[in-house]
């Protein structure tokens, strides 16, 4: 496919005298608009998941949910988020018609009615049993969607920031945390459907930006040109010919098995450490903060390491702060375990779209991407089923140990499963 580059000829000299031509400018500028685009696509998606994900045991427990229900309930939200990723994903890489932008209109909707139902039925019962897993799970898959618009956008020459929208997105993460900690205090739970039904406008809003970007780009590109038809494989043949990225996936799936017990189980540590609801908030904005300068400058850090070598010590960071949970016994400590979240999951949160687009075929990149992102959802699976259970049966700092030792052989298998980039 041949394609068609805005460049005039005529050119600009910046302070360092390297010449500028002005398509190179507007390319810039294009790529700017796009990363602020996406940076409020963000920030709509991880509050979104604020809500629906890290307060669940709060939302779920204050209408008389035990551990072990809340976790079954988890379980089952994930797993449908899986699925519902998953086959949006090959959907969306096999369709000649539908991008992925067209795609979260439906699921966006359905996640505002979930939001609604939630709000007037704000009881223990079959309402809530059904549409919370449902709502967990179309969160989960708009992400899926969210990190094929920005391999397209990178297929189309105007690559986003990463590293700078998914900062905004812990940032706008931390201020819904600190508002929600003390909303939840003084309101009670009916707060969180509430604030969700207004972080889903403004995720249809993002889209909208979006969309407009991606056709105008799209136009550009092909201008004079038809469309290639797309050849991405399926799914299982997709599995069978990357057998070092299966290793990478199942090593990732231990690793955030232990990421999800002390997050979405958040409460009973803090509680543990003697702490309460507003606590959590502030802890949950804490952790949020510690990501947003990691994520700000990832595109430095990229410049100076590959992608494996920042997966590879983030790999290892992520084993030593379940440890250093397991042994927090207050409040203090517990914070200053947190602390490395920015080592671990801020490095690896923008290192792993990256190295999926560099060691992934374009046309199999939302497979790509929701199995590598899926793998948070599997550990969430295990986390919500096992963690749940062993949390009503032994005592906070005993499953902590139990994540611990889980994370360090994720840690294991997922440094075997890197491989050079493909190009």
């Amino acid at each position: 496919m041949q394609v068609h580059r805005l460049d005039t000829g005529v050119s600009f000299v910046n302070n360092r005298s390297r010449v500028i031509t002005i398509g190179e400018r507007m390319r810039a500028m294009s790529t700017k608009r796009i990363t602020a685009f996406f940076s409020l696509n963000q920030a709509g998606f991880w509050m979104s998941y604020c809500l629906s994900g890290s307060f669940a045991a709060v939302y779920l427990g204050a209408l008389g949910y035990s551990n072990t229900e809340l976790g079954g309930l988890l379980a089952l939200g994930s797993v449908l988020g899986f699925l519902l990723g998953t086959g949006l994903s090959s959907f969306v890489d096999t369709s000649p018609r539908f991008n992925a932008a067209d795609v979260l209109w439906p699921v966006l909707v359905f996640q505002a009615a979930l939001y609604l139902l939630l709000l007037y039925f704000p009881v223990r019962g079959i309402v809530t049993a059904l549409c919370y897993p449902l709502l967990l799970a179309f969160t989960l898959a708009v992400n899926t969607l969210n990190l094929k618009l920005c391999a397209d956008f990178e297929h189309y020459e105007s690559p986003v920031n990463y590293g700078v929208a998914r900062s905004m997105g812990s940032a706008a993460y931390m201020a819904l945390s600190m508002l929600l900690g003390v909303w939840v205090s003084k309101f009670g739970v009916r707060i969180l459907p509430m604030a969700g039904l207004a972080v889903t406008a403004l995720q249809c809003v993002s889209n909208a930006l979006l969309v407009r970007s991606l056709l105008r780009l799209r136009r550009k590109m092909l201008s004079g040109h038809t469309a290639p038809t797309p050849q991405g494989r399926s799914l299982s043949l997709f599995l069978r010919e990357s057998p070092r990225f299966c290793l990478l996936l199942t090593g990732t799936a231990l690793l955030f098995f232990s990421h999800n017990t002390t997050s979405t189980f958040l409460i009973n540590f803090v509680e543990r450490a003697g702490g309460g609801t507003e606590t959590l908030g502030y802890l949950s904005a804490f952790l949020a903060a510690l990501e947003v300068p990691t994520m700000l400058f990832f595109s430095r850090i990229f410049r100076r390491r590959s992608c494996a070598a920042i997966l590879r010590f983030s790999f290892i960071f992520f084993a030593l702060k379940a440890a250093a949970i397991a042994a927090a016994p207050n409040i203090p400590l517990l914070f200053a375990a947190e602390t490395l979240q920015a080592p671990s999951y801020a490095l690896y949160a923008p290192a792993i779209v990256a190295y999926v687009t560099l060691v992934v075929p374009y046309d199999d990149a939302a497979k790509g991407q929701s199995l590598a992102f899926s793998m948070t959802t599997v550990g969430g699976v295990l986390a919500s089923l096992i963690s749940g259970c062993l949390l009503d049966v032994l005592s906070a700092p005993a499953t902590a140990w139990i994540a611990a030792a889980v994370s360090a052989v994720g840690a294991v298998l997922a440094c075997r499963g890197l491989e050079p980039p493909r190009h």
